[in-house]
């Protein structure tokens, strides 16, 4: 039960860092929104690159937990939290195809992690 309860934690902080990671797509998108140099356009890009300094302080946190073959894979679901938040917040459509290549993503992941274990 504890081995367990320690994966679960390991997934989520996991899956956390990568959600970070997915945001710094977010606001590169925002800042595509503004006149390229405008304080709006600085200032999202700005966001995006402490976003990906924080990922990397996280993904090194990671890397000492889990093998960087499982580590690696995982990262792949940053596809997907960008195709949730491209939803979400852009109000892009979200087409068969798109689930299709989010489910095989999954898959994929999950093979990874469990010839790992």
């Amino acid at each position: 039960m504890n081995k367990e309860k320690t994966l679960l934690k390991t997934i989520f902080f996991l899956q956390l860092s990568i959600i970070v990671f997915s945001f710094s797509g977010v606001f590169q998108k925002y800042a595509a929104k503004y006149k390229f140099l405008s304080f709006n356009n600085l200032l999202f890009y700005g966001l995006s690159f402490f976003i990906l300094f924080v990922y990397a302080f996280l993904w090194q946190k990671i890397l000492k937990k889990v093998p960087l073959s499982v580590a690696y894979a995982n990262r792949a679901t940053a596809m997907i939290w960008s195709l949730a938040w491209s939803y979400l917040m852009f109000g892009e459509n979200i087409g068969i195809n798109k689930i299709f290549g989010s489910l095989i993503i999954c898959y994929g992941v999950y093979r990874i992690s469990v010839a790992n274990e």
